[in-house]
């Protein structure tokens, strides 16, 4: 099993209109499948460029991997590659879905105020679930 967690946050009861007790609100998914060692050098490091063009790309000046280098190449024998073959996904999430859409509003709120970059995009997410726009499926737990 993989786990992929996503925003998280500390929900205080002090927020609510209405009566409740502490919990936390959160997203994950967890992927089951076969895992697999990625033993080919060569596979490795076209996969670690790959993944480096991916997210060096939202920046002004992207940093250009290129493996091939003494050092670099030293380094990519440091790295442990995997691929899963998956043959399950659950997603989850709890996001307040249980407690009255005032409730809701008021955690959205809080959360949006803080300093905590996982608090403000947790209640992104709360916003955007509230109104329909992802097609996820939690359990209100």
């Amino acid at each position: 099993m993989a786990v992929f967690q996503g925003p998280h946050a500390y929900v205080s009861p002090s927020w609510y209109s209405s009566p409740g007790v502490p919990t936390w609100n959160y997203a994950v998914a967890h992927l089951y499948g076969l895992p697999q060692l990625v033993e080919d050098e060569a596979e490795l490091v076209t996969e670690v460029e790959r993944l480096t063009a991916v997210h060096e790309s939202r920046f002004p000046t992207p940093w250009q991997a290129s493996l091939a280098t003494e050092k670099q190449t030293g380094l990519a024998k440091k790295i442990v590659g995997f691929e899963i073959e998956i043959t399950q996904i659950q997603g989850k999430f709890k996001l307040s879905q249980n407690r009255p859409p005032e409730d809701q509003r008021r955690v959205i709120s809080r959360l949006s105020e803080s300093n905590n970059p996982l608090d403000v995009e947790l209640s992104t997410l709360m916003t955007e679930t509230r109104r329909g726009k992802t097609s996820s499926h939690g359990d209100a737990s």
